[in-house]
């Protein structure tokens, strides 16, 4: 559930919290700065002070050293025993100056993506559920479809028949083969590309 305080947002995620700061905050008076930082670290003992944070500053193309000092405000108070749990998304050339000048590039993980934030923390992404039964599912269709393949040369069976069985199961199998390749790993990646490569192989016999 995304939590929207006026210049900032926070938003817990997958195995990490996120801090999005706004360029409205630019605009703050200290006092308020002061008080976003409180209600920020508030939230974070709220939800799960255990794990790690990403403060998100791909909003800002200038920040101030209030914002700088609100930032290390939540890193000392939260993250400064572990580099592995604190990281910041920068996307803005002059932003990333501010940080270089106040020496925070060296100590904190600068990132530019959400993923790289992700990569940097250790934090592996959640695997499409029920992936390793759609490849099964996925050699199933592909057997189909090799059985609709040896039933048209057999020429018993009408190809007006045997096609659309042969090409959609294919298509189900690549699709399947595509999905496991990508998003899962080891045994199920290998056997993913394989289902690909079946597939594939199915469709053009069945033009040539």
């Amino acid at each position: 559930m995304v939590v929207s305080e006026g210049p900032y947002r926070f938003s817990p995620a997958q195995g990490y919290s996120v801090v999005s700061l706004l360029p409205a905050l630019n605009d703050a008076q200290w006092s308020e700065i002061e008080r976003v930082g409180t209600d920020v670290l508030a939230k974070l003992d709220e939800s799960d002070s255990s794990l790690p944070l990403v403060v998100d500053l791909s909003e800002l193309t200038y920040m101030g050293s209030a914002m700088v000092a609100l930032i290390i405000r939540l890193w000392k108070n939260y993250a400064s025993s572990d580099r592995s749990r604190f990281a910041v998304i920068n996307t803005h050339e002059t932003v990333r100056e501010v940080l270089a000048l106040a020496g925070l590039t060296s100590i904190w993980s600068i990132t530019t993506s959400r993923e790289e934030a992700e990569d940097s923390l250790g934090i592996v992404p959640p695997k499409v559920p029920g992936s390793s039964m759609l490849t099964v599912l996925g050699c199933l269709a592909a057997a189909v479809a090799v059985i609709a393949v040896v039933m048209a040369k057999t020429g018993r069976f009408d190809t007006l028949v045997t096609s659309p069985i042969q090409y959609g199961c294919a298509g189900f199998g690549f699709v399947a083969g595509l999905i496991s390749a990508t998003k899962e790993d080891g045994l199920w990646r290998a056997i993913g590309v394989l289902l690909i490569v079946a597939c594939i192989g199915i469709g053009a016999y069945g033009v040539l």
